[in-house]
């Protein structure tokens, strides 16, 4: 298997690396595919190799601290932005370090301008985060398209994104709004069930998605002529 090549993800607002193959994001993981360390590294697993890492309270890790002396082994990574090959996740978190020092990277800086931002100046610094390689760009894109009244590119982003971060309720229930607005209705049910769902399994906020598959229901027996109250159903049986 090829080494994984990493998207790297400096949040400094946030003490956190997040060093993921590209097209990856740290939201909505599946538990059972990340393994943690007492040094608050998370490595992420697929098919029982490793695709990157995130580190939680970067600014804290003491890479020269013996107990961290597994981050300097195995696995390794190709890190095309800093121009390394075969490092550790001791060499990457230096190599951040050393570039970054406390800076964000570009696609941060996009992303936190665009998250204070409204309607296409928004939609325009989503873009840019976008285009700068980081996937979790296409939540807030996908949201703020759909907010825009331009809910078809929005239906894009949004369904790609609960492919890549499939265990958060909101990602399905945004999801689900989009499909309904492009009138994708069986696909909206679909989705809304799903954030209901896991809402329920994981603990999670709850959303208002039930609130929406039902008003989906109802607009969907309205057109089958169907009713919830027998005796309007047995009126119109005795008098066609």
């Amino acid at each position: 298997m090829p080494r994984p090549r990493l998207f790297i993800n400096n949040v400094p607002v946030l003490d956190r690396l997040i060093a993921l193959g590209y097209g990856r994001v740290d939201d909505g993981i599946d538990p059972k595919k990340m393994t943690r360390g007492e040094n608050g590294v998370f490595v992420m697993i697929e098919e029982d190799e490793p695709v990157g890492f995130v580190c939680l309270d970067f600014s804290s890790l003491d890479l020269a601290e013996p107990s961290n002396e597994d981050l300097w082994e195995g696995p390794t990574f190709d890190v095309p932005v800093l121009g390394v090959e075969e490092v550790t996740i001791g060499e990457v978190a230096l190599a951040v370090r050393s570039t970054f020092g406390d800076e964000p990277t570009l696609n941060r800086i996009y992303f936190e301008r665009a998250a204070g931002l409204e309607g296409q100046a928004a939609i325009d610094c989503w873009r840019l985060c976008l285009q700068c390689g980081d996937s979790m760009a296409h939540f807030g894109l996908g949201t703020t398209l759909l907010e825009a009244g331009q809910a078809r590119e929005a239906y894009q982003h949004l369904r790609h994104y609960v492919r890549i971060a499939p265990l958060v309720a909101w990602n399905w229930r945004w999801y689900g709004k989009a499909a309904e607005e492009i009138g994708e209705t069986g696909e909206a049910r679909r989705a809304y069930g799903r954030a209901i769902e896991i809402e329920s399994k994981y603990c999670q906020e709850e959303t208002d998605a039930a609130n929406l598959l039902a008003a989906l229901e109802g607009s969907r027996r309205q057109k089958d002529g169907q009713t919830d109250d027998p005796g309007e159903e047995s009126n119109r049986k005795d008098n066609p």
